[in-house]
């Protein structure tokens, strides 16, 4: 097993109630729910991009993805946490920025442009209410009891969870669920005759935002949505 993967091991064992019992026990991620095996996910780690999806009774509850970035953990946290910037890198954004903000708490707006397969395509404006862990990470939730918020989907919710390795690089771990349905009325008639495309248009947001991550981090003037 590769040396990083060893020590990730070691680090997932310590660390992974954190994300948890931040939540107070509501929010589950690969790392918090005790379904797999650190060291066997440590070492997947080690070859690779890893995509984890996780489904209860045969229904879909959300997907992780995790990449070792070749930067520091502080370096990777000030990428995840550079919302007025994510219109540069991030794939899909046009748009985000802080709306509100009292110590690590920041309700952020987000205007997201989507196209699946050249086949599906719909905006999305809405808010997330985001806990901050300088550092370790992030975990968001829809923004849903402020009567003046209009959202474009009614539930999504998440969770960076950053992990420093000994060679000074970083395990990211990505985490996320969208009701992909409640998007629109063509997304929905899409996801009634394939249901399988709920987990798809997930994975390949994990996947996407993840690269993205990771190429900002180690070429900080990665700027593939800017207009040359």
């Amino acid at each position: 097993m590769h040396k990083n993967a060893t020590i990730l091991a070691i680090l997932i064992v310590i660390l992974m109630s954190w994300i948890c019992a931040a939540s107070g026990g509501e929010y589950t991620s690969i790392l918090s729910d005790g379904s797999i095996n650190p060291a066997s996910l440590a070492k997947l780690m080690a070859n690779g991009q890893l995509l984890i999806v996780k489904e209860t009774n045969g229904k879909f509850k959300y997907i992780t993805s995790a990449i070792i970035i070749n930067k520091p953990v502080e370096e990777v946290y000030k990428v995840i946490t550079d919302y007025a910037n994510y219109y540069k890198f991030m794939p899909s954004c046009e748009e985000a920025k802080v709306v509100k903000e009292q110590d690590n708490v920041k309700d952020i707006f987000f205007h997201i442009r989507f196209t699946f397969a050249k086949i599906l395509s719909w905006n999305a404006r809405y808010t997330l209410h985001t806990e901050h862990f300088p550092n370790k990470g992030t975990r968001w939730t829809l923004l849903k009891d402020d009567p003046t918020i209009k959202n474009d989907i009614s539930d999504t919710w998440g969770a960076w969870e950053l992990f420093g390795l000994s060679d000074g690089s970083t395990a990211a771990f990505y985490t996320v669920y969208s009701d992909i349905k409640s998007l629109n009325w063509a997304v929905k008639v899409a996801l009634s005759q394939d249901p399988s495309l709920e987990v798809a248009l997930n994975a390949s947001t994990c996947t996407m935002v993840l690269k993205a991550v990771k190429k900002r981090c180690e070429v900080p003037d990665y700027e593939p949505n800017l207009k040359k």
